[in-house]
């Protein structure tokens, strides 16, 4: 299955640190590029629903940023694995937020033990919702308090998780308003 080895894929990636780095990356574009990495996995979801609204560009390196989304998506599309297609939904969120950009990811899997959700983040944590390591949630919410972020996870009302991100907004942090049919990520 394409999902494992990309799982497989993500976990194998060793992570170099950089000391005093300023990059800034684009996650409209790390998110449109991460979905076309996994678009044929995404299609086996019955509902994708997608906002994405225009946002600045945000602190952290691209290859970092794009492991945080990989992992996220994964994750999600994990929890669903045993959904039947009909009831498998999965939404994605990018939008400014104060300062911030906030990137979502929810799903219609089973959600996360309530006991386990504290520790949901902890590298081999028996939260891990792949039957995994949680690895790949561990190297996330590295990655993401490096750059001077949040990550965070709940369980849905509605049943299913959401994870979200909030990374810090770099420079010009008004946004432009930008034409809809701009912004569009292709899967």
């Amino acid at each position: 299955m394409g999902l494992g080895r990309i799982v497989d894929v993500v976990r194998g990636i060793e992570l170099p640190t950089r000391e005093g780095g300023d990059e800034t990356a684009d996650l409209t574009e790390v998110l449109r590029l991460t979905m076309r990495l996994i678009q044929t996995e995404l299609r086996s979801s019955s509902s994708l629903e997608i906002e994405v609204k225009p946002v600045p560009p945000v602190a952290g390196s691209t290859a970092k940023l794009g492991q945080v989304v990989l992992n996220l998506l994964v994750n999600a599309l994990q929890a669903m694995a045993w959904e039947p297609r009909a009831r498998k939904t999965l939404s994605i969120r990018l939008v400014p937020e104060d300062g911030w950009v906030r990137f979502e990811v929810a799903d219609s899997g089973p959600g996360i033990l309530p006991e386990l959700l504290p520790r949901v983040f902890d590298a081999f944590s028996p939260a891990g919702r792949d039957r995994g390591t949680s690895l790949g949630l561990a190297i996330s919410k590295t990655i993401v308090e490096e750059i001077g972020g949040h990550i965070e996870a709940e369980n849905r009302p509605t049943g299913g998780a959401l994870f979200r991100v909030r990374l810090p907004a770099m420079g010009d942090t008004r946004i432009v308003e930008v034409p809809p049919s701009s912004v569009r990520i292709v899967v």
